[in-house]
């Protein structure tokens, strides 16, 4: 599978952001997008993902399902991590299992981002819902020490891995 863009321009609120862009990158290899701060960085994401309208050019996925579009076969983690700071990491994991229709424990989509449950903290402290101690919403590493800057991530990837297989 490859994903290519050609000419791709991005229009945002009426100013053009950016023009004649293009890519290509297959399975396994990254595409590092640097630039100063509005230069289309996050837009050019959110493009991939189908939340933002290609202005102009070209933006194919190669050698894959031609029955979904690019969004349905991509995921987007944008800025913010979709999970409530009120439920514990496996109400929020729960939650969306549920919502996207899938029944499976939890613990798996955990698991396979290397994250165990810890199921009396909440995201994103490292505070438990008691209040005192310094447990993480779940826990990496597995030794129960605090790692905030690598759990959050890690608890925002396995809610992607809350979605069934089709």
């Amino acid at each position: 599978m490859r994903l290519e863009a050609s000419g791709l321009a991005c229009v945002r609120g009426g100013r053009e952001i950016f023009t004649g862009l293009g890519f290509s990158v297959g399975t396994g290899e990254a595409l590092l997008v640097t630039g100063r701060n509005g230069s289309g960085k996050s837009s050019l994401l959110r493009m991939v993902a189908g939340l933002v309208r290609v202005a102009g050019g070209r933006l194919a996925l190669v050698d894959a399902d031609p029955d979904q579009n690019i969004p349905e076969q991509a995921h987007y983690l944008g800025h913010q991590d979709a999970l409530k700071p009120s439920l514990t990491v496996a109400e929020n994991l729960t939650f969306w299992t549920r919502y996207l229709g899938g029944a499976a424990p939890v613990t798996g989509a955990l698991a396979a981002v290397g994250l165990r449950p810890w199921p009396t903290c909440r995201p994103p402290t490292c505070r438990p819902a008691s209040g005192g101690g310094s447990p993480l919403p779940a826990c990496w590493p597995p030794s129960g020490r605090c790692g905030c800057s690598t759990s959050q991530p890690r608890a925002s990837t396995a809610r992607l891995r809350t979605r069934p297989a089709d």
